[in-house]
């Protein structure tokens, strides 16, 4: 695990230069990946609902291997962010509720079917609800364990150079 918030540039651009598969989370710290050699790899973590293609553009521009995982929902985590706007916007009252009810049902048959989240994202546009990417945006990102090693070993096998032992 790196953390580059007190690192120089030029530690954080060896580091991404020298990495060969990428997990990171939906976020600007993904912004590194033009500093990734060509066939490398990223697997970038993005919240249950939400969805943004910037990452994976810049993966392309850059010849990187990109693929996207979704969290696993955290109602909890959704409800209380918009619990907590709602006593500043009781107006939205209704437009929360009927989001959240959404949120939920998607959430509940994500395990069974991925595609279901189709919905809340469509919803995420379209609601009229007072800081509601922000809420979304709130979840612990909490990954399938399964899923995610499936991507790393997918890529690692891909991957040009060969591991030192």
């Amino acid at each position: 695990v790196v953390c580059f918030e007190d690192k120089s540039y030029a530690y954080q651009r060896d580091t991404m230069q020298n990495a060969d598969i990428l997990i990171g989370v939906h976020g600007a710290g993904l912004t590194n990946i033009a500093f990734m050699r060509s066939q490398s790899h990223v697997i970038e973590v993005m919240p249950y609902g939400w969805y943004a293609d910037i990452f994976p553009r810049i993966s392309s521009y850059f010849n990187v291997d990109h693929a996207v995982i979704k969290a696993l929902p955290d109602v909890p985590a959704v409800e209380k962010c918009l619990e907590g706007y709602g006593r500043t916007h009781p107006e939205e009252a209704q437009a929360r509720a009927e989001y959240l009810e959404q949120f939920r049902n998607s959430a509940d048959e994500f395990a069974s079917n991925p595609a279901g989240e189709r919905v809340v994202l469509d919803l995420l546009y379209k609601a009229r609800v007072t800081m509601l990417r922000a809420c979304v945006r709130s979840q612990t990102l909490r990954t399938d364990e399964a899923t995610l090693t499936e991507h790393v070993v997918r890529m690692a096998r891909r991957s040009r150079r060969t591991c030192k032992r």
